[in-house]
């Protein structure tokens, strides 16, 4: 069977919908890190303690503005605009 590893046709979705899901991951995994914080410190838990701070990590490096997912691309930061292509 033959198949492509092709990225699926783009289609326009509202700029406001993506902007909405940044913001309820962000709030989700913010979430889960505060748990995990007063778990860790209730229960002693040294591996909860190391959890939050990876998903702290992850957190500082998400985007903090949604704006940022609206700009255009860059042709010298993409891929082709490396000369690896």
């Amino acid at each position: 069977m033959a198949h492509t590893h092709a990225p699926a046709p783009s289609t326009s979705v509202n700029p406001a919908a993506h902007q909405r899901r940044l913001i309820a991951t962000l709030t989700v995994t913010g979430s889960v890190f505060l748990i995990e914080v007063v778990s860790a410190v209730l229960t002693g838990s040294l591996a909860l303690l190391v959890d939050a701070g990876h998903m702290l990590f992850a957190l500082r490096g998400a985007p903090h503005n949604p704006r940022h997912t609206d700009a255009p691309q860059a042709q010298q930061h993409s891929y082709l605009g490396l000369g690896q292509a």
